[in-house]
């Protein structure tokens, strides 16, 4: 099949709804497919908000003669101004964590004080741009969804069920083909997720200042911080048990989990994060909020422990739980490492190739 693949973003490697796309392609032309790659790289200029305006009217002219594609599979919202012609390639519409329950959170967030969102956010991001990813789901010929909430919201725009299919993020093979790795006598809790306000941070410190003094040989390695936020966030008493790591690629990841126990992400928001999968292609159980995409991922994999979201003393009981418990983290592990083998790329590629056949020959009948 001849294949286009779309990123609202500019393309970068190995990281967020830009690396998923990269290894997409990847793994599809691996099965023979020919794919081409569209993102605000085709634009040119800068990377602002104008340049994110612009890009879906650029998308609209590239299906318009994309006459030599069989399927356009662009992230949400870059379909908006595409016009449902009989000549169009199959449209496909794939989140990468779904803007509209963004929204919603970072909204709910602001109401509670917890962040400050400009006006421009309003305008743009929780307007002009809802808009679009909505238009673009109802125009899609199939949905791929992170959660079983962004399918459940895909149902009140009176989008098909028959055509919303619920995916998974992924791994390249070389990651989940990986030893796992055992907690040694110095045991490390890895802190995924970064500063920013949707990956609860806040939380996360909060819940894991009790279990640092209970647990006195307990560090903790935090990826995404840098020293600077670290001395910003974490008392003076604490903080020089953190070791931050503020950038990484995945080919550091076995290094960054050695001697792990457990990680920990308090996210706010979320569509399945990457984090968590890295964590488990080492065999270390996850603690994280019960929210969608992360609640998805552990209720199959039951590789962790699942804690309300923003509870911060039912995140602080959960560590300590897995922390004292040797046998209980070997169990939780295995079952990470175990469900992570069947999410890499080249599963997730071979399921969409099977969802973009099943697809076209529905057209055809």
């Amino acid at each position: 099949m001849r294949i286009a693949l779309s990123i609202h973003h500019e393309l970068t490697e190995g990281t967020g709804a830009p690396g998923a796309t990269t290894e997409l392609a990847r793994a599809l032309e691996a099965r023979g497919h020919e794919v081409d790659l569209w993102s605000f790289d085709l634009l040119g200029g800068d990377r602002g908000t104008s340049t994110a305006i612009r890009y879906p009217h650029h998308v609209a002219a590239l299906v318009r003669k994309a006459q030599r594609f069989d399927v356009v599979d662009a992230s949400t919202g870059d379909l908006a101004w595409v016009r449902r012609r009989a000549k169009n390639p199959l449209l496909v519409t794939r989140s990468h964590g779904l803007e509209p329950l963004v929204v919603a959170a970072r909204k709910a967030g602001a109401a509670r004080g917890e962040l400050d969102l400009r006006w421009r956010y309003s305008l743009y991001h929780g307007g002009f741009r809802l808009r679009e990813v909505n238009r673009s789901l109802r125009i899609a010929d199939e949905v791929i969804v992170l959660s079983q909430a962004e399918a459940d919201y895909c149902r009140t725009l009176h989008v098909e069920a028959a055509h919303v299919t619920i995916g998974t993020s992924a791994l390249p093979t070389w990651l989940s083909n990986q030893t796992p790795a055992q907690a040694g006598d110095h045991p490390i809790v890895v802190l995924l997720g970064g500063t920013a306000w949707r990956k609860g941070a806040d939380i996360a410190i909060a819940a894991l200042e009790p279990v640092l003094r209970n647990f006195p040989q307990l560090r903790v390695r935090w990826l995404g911080a840098s020293e600077h936020e670290v001395a910003r966030l974490v008392s003076n008493e604490l903080a020089h048990r953190f070791e931050p790591v503020p950038t990484y690629t995945q080919r550091d990841l076995p290094r960054l989990f050695t001697e792990a126990s457990v990680a920990l992400l308090c996210s706010r928001v979320e569509g399945m994060p990457l984090s968590l999968l890295e964590a488990a292609a080492f065999a270390v159980p996850v603690i994280t909020s019960a929210i969608p995409g992360n609640a998805d991922l552990l209720q199959m994999s039951h590789g962790g422990r699942l804690v309300p979201a923003g509870d911060i003393d039912a995140t602080t009981r959960a560590l300590e739980e897995v922390l004292s418990d040797p046998e209980l983290r070997i169990k939780l592990g295995a079952a990470a490492f175990q469900d992570v083998q069947t999410r890499t790329w080249d599963h997730v590629a071979a399921s969409t190739e099977a969802l973009y056949l099943r697809a076209l020959e529905r057209r055809m009948s």
